[in-house]
C-alpha cells in the first residue's frame, strides 16, 4: 500500500482507466451539500492566487484505487474502492471547464483540462470511450453522454440526471466568474482556474497492489462519520466477497441485487432515527437469521461476522437467499398498504405494525417466511406475536424491549417442528413475568379500557386499528372465516363519537354527578365508532333518536 498527496494532475495526467465498480452506489452528491461548498472552495483558492498567493491549495479528503491486471497493449486500470464521489465530481468539473473555455475560444487552456478527463486517440482501442473515469453502475450513460456531449452542450437531450446536472451547474458557475471573453480580466482568470483545478487541490491517494485487502480498508475509512449506510457497506462486502470466489459481479449486480431502486433507498423513521430502507432490511433479516439483538448501527459488522463465522454457504448462494426474502419483504410491504386487498395474517401484521409506529415483529416474519411455515403456523405465530405486541401497546406498556423479546423467541423456538412451532411461541410469550415483557391477560385488558380515555390516549392510526379490527369480529371475521367481504376497507374512515363531544345540546343530564359521568364516558373505546367521511359530517353532534338522529342514520 502507498499513500501520497497528490493533485488532479499528477492523479490524472498518466493514461489510464479508473473504474468505478458496479456495486458502488450512485452518485449522489448534490448542489447544496456539495457542489456549491466546493466551488466556493476553488473561487476562494482562485482569487487568493490572483492576489498574489501563488502556492495556496485546497485539500479535497482522500481516495482508494487498486491496480488491476491488463493484458499486454491496454491501459493501466485502477478500480476506485472509495472516494468515488469525489472522483466524479473532479471529472464533471473539469470537464464543465473545458466546455466553458471551448465556448469561449480558449483552446490551449481547454486541451490541458481535457487531457485530464480524456485519454488521447492514440491511446485509445476502436470502439472504446476515451474517459478515464469509467462508471459500471446505472450512472454510466448519463456520465459518458455528458462527458463527451460536443459544445455547446444540450442538458436537455442528455439521458440521466444527477451528473448531468453537475456538469450544468459547474458549467454555469465558471462561465459566470470568468465573465466577458472580452473583458481584461478574463485570461488571469481562466489561466488561475485551470492552473488550481490542475495542481491547486490536493487528495489523498491511498494506492493498494492487486493481491491487497481492498476491504479492510474501505471499511475502517467509513468506519465513523460516513453517510455511507449499512446496505453499502454490506453491499461492497459481498461484491468483494463475490470477486474473492470467481463470480460473475455484473452478472450478480444485474440479477441478484435487489436494492438500487428508489423504493429501497427511500429513508423510512425507525424511532428517532431515518435509515435507509435496504439498511432496515438487512438489520431485520440478520436478527431473523441469528436470534440476536443489537444496535441497527452494528448491522454491517454482524453481517460481516455471521458470514465469516456463522454461515455455511457461499456468498452468491447467500446472495440468492437475500434476494428471494427481499423480494418477499417488498411485495408484503407494497400489498399491506392495499385498502381494500383481502390481506392474509402477515400483511395484516405489517398494517397494524405501521399504525403503530414500529418495526418490532419483521424479523419474526422474515423469519417464518425463510423457514417455509405452514400457513397454519404463520397464522398462529403471528396471532401470538401481534397479541403481545397490540396489548402491551393498549395499555401503553413499553414496546421498545419487544425487540429483544422476538429476537429471543426466534432463538428459543427455531428447533421446533412446524406442527410445534404456534404452540411453543405461546408458552414462550406466556411464560414472559416481569414488567418489561409480560403478555397482558384479558382481565388486564378489560379492566383498563373500562375507563381509559382511548380517544385521547391512542393516536388516530392505532385507535382505527383497534376500531377497525373490532368491525372485522362484529362482521363474522376470523381465521376459520376469512371472507374478504366481512372486512371493514382500511381507508382511513373518521372516528366517530356515538355520545357527541359536544352532547349537553342534545343529550342533557340532571346533577353534577350525572354530568361528571356523561363526560367520563366520551371518550371510552365503547363510545367510538369508524363512520365514512359523508355520514360524519351529516350525523356530527345531533341527537340520537328521530328520523333525522344518530341511530337512524347509523343502521
Amino acid at each position: 500500500m502507498e499513500t501520497n498527496v497528490k493533485s488532479p494532475q499528477a492523479i490524472f495526467a498518466l493514461p489510464q482507466q479508473m473504474i468505478v465498480p458496479i456495486y458502488q452506489r450512485h452518485y449522489v452528491w448534490e448542489e447544496e451539500h456539495q457542489w456549491e461548498p466546493l466551488w466556493q472552495d476553488i473561487l476562494r483558492v482562485c482569487e487568493l492566487r490572483l492576489s498574489g498567493q501563488a502556492t495556496i491549495t485546497h485539500f479535497l479528503g482522500a481516495v482508494v484505487i487498486q491496480s488491476q491486471q491488463t493484458s499486454v497493449g491496454a491501459l493501466q486500470q485502477h478500480e476506485v474502492i472509495d472516494g468515488q464521489q469525489r472522483l466524479t465530481t473532479l471529472q464533471l468539473l473539469m470537464d464543465a471547464a473545458t466546455a466553458a473555455l471551448d465556448e469561449a475560444d480558449e483552446e490551449r487552456l481547454a486541451r490541458r483540462l481535457e487531457s485530464l478527463t480524456h485519454n488521447a486517440e492514440h491511446f485509445v482501442q476502436p470502439g472504446e470511450s476515451p474517459l478515464k473515469l469509467r462508471h459500471s453502475n446505472s450512472d454510466r450513460d448519463s456520465f459518458d453522454a455528458v462527458m463527451t456531449a460536443p459544445v455547446p452542450i444540450d442538458y436537455d437531450s442528455l439521458p440521466g440526471h444527477r451528473p448531468k446536472a453537475a456538469h450544468k451547474f459547474f458549467a454555469d458557475r465558471v462561465r459566470g466568474w470568468l465573465g466577458d471573453p472580452e473583458e481584461s480580466q478574463f485570461k488571469d482568470r481562466a489561466e488561475t482556474l485551470v492552473a488550481v483545478l490542475e495542481s491547486g487541490l490536493q487528495l489523498v491517494v491511498i494506492g493498494l497492489e492487486v493481491h491487497e485487502n481492498s476491504q479492510a480498508i474501505f471499511e475502517t475509512l467509513n468506519a465513523r462519520g460516513t453517510p455511507l449506510t449499512s446496505a453499502d457497506l454490506i453491499k461492497n462486502f459481498i461484491f468483494q466477497r463475490l470477486a474473492a470466489e470467481g463470480a460473475d459481479t455484473a452478472a450478480a449486480y444485474a440479477n441478484e441485487w435487489p436494492f438500487d431502486t428508489s423504493w429501497w433507498e427511500q429513508e423510512v423513521a425507525v424511532g428517532r432515527h431515518n435509515v435507509s430502507r435496504s439498511s432496515l432490511f438487512f438489520g431485520q433479516w440478520l436478527v431473523a437469521r441469528t436470534g440476536i439483538e443489537y444496535s441497527p448501527s452494528l448491522t454491517f459488522n454482524r453481517f460481516k461476522k455471521y458470514v465469516e463465522h456463522d454461515q455455511v454457504d457461499s456468498m452468491t448462494e447467500l446472495l440468492s437467499q437475500i434476494r428471494a426474502s427481499a423480494t418477499q419483504y417488498r411485495e408484503w410491504e407494497l400489498r399491506s398498504q392495499d385498502p381494500v386487498a383481502d390481506l392474509d395474517p402477515v400483511t395484516m401484521c405489517l398494517y397494524r405494525m405501521r399504525c403503530m409506529d414500529t418495526e418490532v415483529l419483521r424479523p419474526v416474519l422474515i423469519w417464518l417466511a425463510e423457514r417455509q411455515a405452514s400457513s397454519a403456523t404463520i397464522g398462529a405465530v403471528v396471532a401470538a406475536a401481534e397479541s403481545y405486541l397490540v396489548r402491551r401497546s393498549m395499555l401503553r406498556l413499553a414496546i421498545g424491549n419487544v425487540r429483544k423479546v422476538m429476537a429471543d423467541l426466534i432463538t428459543q423456538t427455531s428447533r421446533l417442528g412446524d406442527h410445534e412451532l404456534g404452540a411453543g411461541v405461546r408458552s414462550y410469550l406466556s411464560s414472559l413475568d416481569s414488567e418489561s415483557n409480560y403478555w397482558p391477560g384479558d382481565a388486564e385488558i378489560r379492566r383498563e379500557l373500562a375507563e381509559m380515555p382511548a380517544y385521547n390516549r391512542y393516536s388516530r392510526a392505532r385507535l382505527r386499528m383497534l376500531l377497525e379490527a373490532a368491525e372485522d369480529h362484529l362482521r363474522g371475521y376470523s381465521s376459520r372465516n376469512p371472507k374478504s367481504e366481512n372486512r371493514v376497507p382500511r381507508k382511513g374512515y373518521p372516528i366517530e363519537h356515538l355520545l357527541p363531544q359536544k352532547w349537553i345540546n342534545h343529550w342533557p343530564v340532571e346533577g353534577l354527578a350525572a354530568e361528571i359521568d356523561r363526560r367520563e364516558h366520551v371518550h371510552r373505546l365503547g363510545n367510538l365508532t369508524l363512520i365514512t367521511a359523508p355520514l360524519n359530517s351529516s350525523v356530527s353532534d345531533g341527537p340520537w333518536l328521530g328520523s333525522e338522529g344518530k341511530s337512524a342514520k347509523l343502521k
